[in-house]
Order: structure tokens, then C-alpha cells, then sequence
């Protein structure tokens, strides 16, 4: 039997040609916005947070599990809503979560930062592991993996500001894994208990009503309700004084982090309602943000829906996974960069699909996209009125924009075969593009 010189290079371990590109991209990226830091800030010595790795490094910051210690000395109490301090602007299931490590842990930031290591560590661990199973050699399969993990802003960030959104990002990924696996049950769990704690990922369900499993899906929201009202319970003193001391804490987050502009946070904030903030800033008409909310959210959900029922559910599962994932970070009217770390699973899907097909041409867009969203883009820096304005959130809000377009147009079937082995790149059509 001939063995092309692709099998051979994969009999080695090397990856194919636009993996080992998509490294390379991923580690001159990283290089790019070390060197705008260090210019910036050692040769120049410029005091702008803008052009620093992690845009909101500041000395004096407490992170966003930190922020919270007083508060939950009165967990279960009323004066949970009143002590001053930052307000608690998450679900009531999010605070079981930072009850556990502040009622449970002598040290609970530690305890909270070994879990968001352990969650980091044992993903890259079975990724790694997953690229041997496919025949890349474990040495190139650890170096690939360790990049990925290294060079990985949206993790970076996450991981800085010791964020909850660990907690989610790891029960979405168990949760497509699930559904890959043909677990719906199981993937339903998931999907409910990170909708309780995190509106975004009830997208997910889309998953398994396009496979028609719709008892699972009403499982999902089921498990989602159940987990709200325990944790409003839980949370006390009642179940209503809980519900209205939380909606009293978001009415502060709305006005500020919605409604405001801060530069430091716009720019890390890659949702499609930032990109229309920033325009308003630049235009002098941020007055008129106070309006556009309610509009904003109702339009998103109408458009959300008749692409879901018009074209999502009819896509491969690749394309519905990339193309809910990007919805489920795009939309929302706030979404700050570490949560771009729901994306590495249809990353992760994709880069298992470029080992099987290396040779189409729409992956190099896939991973173009892939490279940019995960580096600190801290060069994108927008000076207006003397003022530096880190615009890297409204340019991954751009490129979140193409790769939606991508999974909706190009179709990327799980059973696709290679149509060419390496030197034989020639697609006799765009349609023919299409097919794979």
C-alpha cells in the first residue's frame, strides 16, 4: 500500500501544515504584545494600562474573588445585600460556588486559585492526550498543547482576576463533550446547571433540540430552575428577600459597567453592544446609551432565533457548536474577554478536524480568526481626544462577527473525508469547498 508523505509526516507526530502555522501565529502574537509592553511601558515609560498584556493589571486591584470576602460573612443573612463593598452581581447559584471555597477553605483564594490551576491543567492534559489518540506524537502533542495553554489570553485574564467564570467554562466543555458523546442526559445537566449560573450558556440547548431531544432539552431548564430557586434558598434569609436583594446588586452593575464607559473595561469587553458603545464615545452621542439596552436585547434575541430555526439547527454539529459558542459570547450586552474560553472547545473540535482534513482551504480562516481572538491584541490602541482607548475588545467583537459567518456559510461535516494529500491542494470549485 503507498503511504502518501502526509501519513508519513503524521507517523512521525508532526501536525499538518496549518496547525503548525496556526503555532507559530499564536506564538509571534504573544511575542507581538510583549514587545508593545515593553516598549511602551520600558522605553518610553508610558503609565497607559492600555498597552500593558493584561489591560486591568493594577497594583492596588483586588481580584474578582477577593472583592467578595466581606460579603460573605454574612451569607444567608440579610445584610449579605447591604454591607458596602462590590456589589454581588451574579445568579444565586454562582454564590453557592463562592460559598464553598469562603466557607469551607482556611485560605479561600488560594483554594479558589489551585481549582482554577487544576481546571486549567487537566484540560490541557486531556487535550494532549486526545491529539496522541490521533496519532500525533506525545512530544509535539505536550509542546502544541503547552503553547496553546501559555499563549491563551482569555485564560491569562481569567486566572489574574481569579474569575468565576472557570466554573461555567468547565461545566459548558463537559457539557458539548456530553453531547459529542451522545449523552444528551448527562449534557442537559451541564448545560441547565451553567444556565443557572450564567444566562449565555442556555444557548446550548440549541444542541440537543437540533438532534430533536427535546425532553432533554426541557430537562436543561428544568435543572436550570431547580438550581435557581435551591440557590436562592440557600442564599436566604428567603427565597424572595434573595431574589430582590440580587436584583437590587445588578441595578448598580447595570448603570456602570452597561450604561458607563470605562475605558480599561471597554477594552476587554468584546460584546457587539461594546463595539456600539465605542462608536457613540467617538461620536460624542454616549448620552443616547441609556435607550438602547432594552432595543439591543430584544433585536439580538429575534435575530438569534431565526438564524437558530432558519439555519443553525440544520448545520453540521461542528458548525452549530462554533456558531452557538460565538453567539454565546458576542450577544450578551457585557462580555469581557475571559470568556472567550468557552470558544477552546469548538477550537479544540476544530484543530481534531484539521487532523483529518488538512487540506481545506476554509481552516486557515477558522484558525486566523482562532489565533487573533486568544492573543492580548494590547497594540490596539485608539488615541481620541488626548485620551488612549484600548479598542482590542471591539476588534475581536469584529473578528467574533467573521467566525459567525464562517460556521453559518461554510459547512464542516463530521464524516468529511481528505480529498487531497499534501501537495495536491487544488479544490476544483467554491462549491466544492462547501461539500466538506
Amino acid at each position: 500500500m503507498r503511504v502518501t508523505i502526509e501519513q508519513s509526516k503524521q507517523r512521525v507526530g508532526k501536525l499538518p501544515e496549518i496547525l503548525r502555522v496556526y503555532w507559530l501565529v499564536l506564538i509571534s502574537l504573544l511575542l507581538l504584545s510583549a514587545a508593545t509592553s515593553w516598549v511602551a511601558h520600558g522605553i518610553f515609560h508610558s503609565h497607559e494600562t492600555a498597552y500593558s498584556i493584561l489591560p486591568m493589571l493594577r497594583s492596588h486591584m483586588a481580584s474578582d474573588f477577593t472583592c467578595y470576602t466581606e460579603r460573605f460573612r454574612y451569607f444567608h443573612q440579610i445584610q449579605f445585600f447591604t454591607v458596602s463593598g462590590q456589589p454581588f452581581t451574579y445568579p444565586a447559584p454562582i454564590a453557592i460556588v463562592f460559598e464553598i471555597f469562603f466557607g469551607y477553605f482556611r485560605h479561600p483564594e488560594r483554594a479558589f486559585a489551585a481549582f482554577c490551576a487544576a481546571v486549567y491543567v487537566l484540560g490541557g492534559i486531556l487535550f494532549s492526550r486526545a491529539l496522541s489518540h490521533r496519532g500525533v506524537s506525545a512530544v509535539v502533542a505536550v509542546a502544541f498543547t503547552a503553547t496553546a495553554m501559555l499563549a491563551s489570553y482569555p485564560f491569562q485574564l481569567m486566572f489574574f482576576l481569579l474569575n468565576i467564570e472557570v466554573v461555567v467554562w468547565a461545566l459548558v466543555a463537559l457539557g458539548i463533550w456530553l453531547h459529542v458523546k451522545k449523552r444528551p442526559w448527562h449534557a442537559a445537566v451541564c448545560f441547565g446547571l451553567a444556565g443557572s449560573m450564567k444566562y449565555f450558556p442556555l444557548v446550548y440547548v440549541g444542541l440537543l433540540l437540533a438532534r430533536k431531544q427535546y425532553w432533554q432539552s426541557a430537562f436543561a431548564l428544568v435543572v436550570c430552575f431547580v438550581s435557581t430557586v435551591g440557590s436562592l434558598l440557600m442564599l436566604g434569609p428567603t427565597i424572595p428577600a434573595a431574589y430582590h436583594g440580587l436584583a437590587g446588586q445588578l441595578s448598580g452593575f447595570r448603570s456602570f459597567y452597561i450604561l458607563g464607559f470605562n475605558r480599561t473595561d471597554n477594552g476587554i469587553d468584546h460584546s457587539l453592544f461594546a463595539l456600539i458603545k465605542l462608536v457613540l464615545v467617538v461620536t460624542h452621542k454616549l448620552r443616547y446609551i441609556a435607550f438602547l439596552p432594552l432595543p439591543y436585547l430584544a433585536i439580538a434575541a429575534l435575530v438569534g432565533c431565526l438564524l437558530y430555526f432558519g439555519r443553525i439547527r440544520k448545520l453540521p454539529q461542528l458548525n452549530q457548536v462554533l456558531a452557538l459558542s460565538v453567539a454565546a459570547v458576542l450577544l450578551p450586552p457585557l462580555s469581557h474577554d475571559y470568556t472567550l474560553v468557552h470558544l477552546y472547545a469548538p477550537w479544540a473540535m476544530f484543530v481534531f478536524y484539521a487532523l483529518r482534513n488538512p487540506g481545506r482551504k476554509a481552516l486557515w480562516a477558522v484558525f486566523a480568526c482562532f489565533a487573533m481572538l486568544f492573543s492580548a491584541q494590547n497594540f490596539l490602541v485608539l488615541w481620541h481626544d488626548g485620551i488612549a482607548i484600548p479598542v482590542a475588545g471591539q476588534a475581536k467583537a469584529l473578528l467574533l462577527l467573521v467566525l459567525f459567518g464562517i460556521a453559518l456559510v461554510l459547512e464542516f461535516p463530521e464524516a468529511a473525508a481528505t480529498e487531497a494529500a499534501i501537495g495536491s491542494e487544488r479544490f476544483s470549485s467554491v462549491s466544492d469547498d462547501r461539500r466538506y
